[in-house]
């Protein structure tokens, strides 16, 4: 096709092949212009649970037809909004307004355009995103999903779970989006005194699956030998930044297992990089 996901037209084209745009079908549209719009961002074109083939999971505005409380009437054959797309947003997301106003590190996308993460109807992914929860980081990281795609050791959480499991897409506190520290946020999952905090999303015996270390009381040593210390707020040694878990793994994907950062084939490699 000559078009995206090999199409042979372009969606609202193919759609109109059948679907007349005539009156009773703007009128389900609440009289918003469709002519060229993107049906595929609302409708599944090949099946759906819901009525009108409408995807899966729908925003309350729009499940409930409360179209006006974010568009205005159209202009010129165009959808408008009754104020910026953000605020609009925030008007019901107001628990969000501090983190993407506040945090000192900023996600651009957050701050700018909800609509490049999120769709604004209907979505067949979680929290109505544009694609699953990796492939929507990965629409602007292209190059971190290369590097994770020709992998051969991969974090799994990544792809199955998404990147929101370790970052905050809207904003932090931390550096890289970090949801908290970065040793608290592996060891959330890898830590064999935690309990599994997210049981609506991992079953419990996956979670139990996942390699975990045991550590002194503090979290501070025994990794990955007795007394070694896990975490420090100074420089140690050869390091240029204060030891963490990713001093030694590489979070997202390796060619060395364990997710030992590439170039340390074996422990010793690795150890005589700050010894």
């Amino acid at each position: 096709g000559k078009f995206a996901n090999l199409l042979d037209n372009k969606t609202s084209d193919l759609c109109s092949n059948c679907h007349e745009i005539d009156p009773a079908l703007l009128k389900k549209h609440s009289d918003q212009p469709i002519k060229n719009a993107v049906c595929t961002d609302c409708h599944d074109a090949h099946g759906s649970p819901n009525i009108n083939l409408i995807s899966k999971n729908e925003h309350a505005p729009f499940a409930e037809r409360t179209c006006d409380a974010c568009h205005d009437a159209p202009k010129k054959d165009s959808a408008t909004l009754i104020d910026s797309q953000l605020n609009l947003c925030l008007t019901c997301h107001s628990d969000l307004a501090d983190i993407i106003g506040k945090s000192t590190f900023k996600h651009p996308p957050a701050s700018d355009n909800c609509t490049s993460c999120h769709k604004p109807h209907a979505s067949n992914y979680p929290s109505f995103l544009n694609a699953s929860p990796a492939d929507t980081c990965w629409s602007c990281h292209e190059d971190l999903k290369q590097k994770y795609i020709k992998a051969p050791v991969k974090h799994t959480v990544l792809k199955n779970y998404g990147c929101q499991f370790c970052h905050n897409p809207h904003g932090s506190n931390n550096k890289h989006l970090m949801k908290n520290t970065i040793n608290e946020v592996c060891l959330t999952c890898h830590d064999k005194n935690e309990q599994n905090i997210f049981k609506e999303t991992i079953a419990d015996d996956v979670f139990n699956a996942i390699p975990k270390i045991l550590l002194s009381p503090d979290k501070l040593l025994n990794h990955p030998v007795a007394y070694h210390p896990v975490k420090t707020n100074q420089n140690l040694l050869n390091m240029k930044e204060p030891l963490s878990c990713i001093s030694c793994h590489n979070p997202h994907q390796s060619t060395v297992d364990a997710l030992l950062f590439a170039g340390a084939q074996n422990r010793t490699e690795l150890c005589s990089q700050c010894h």
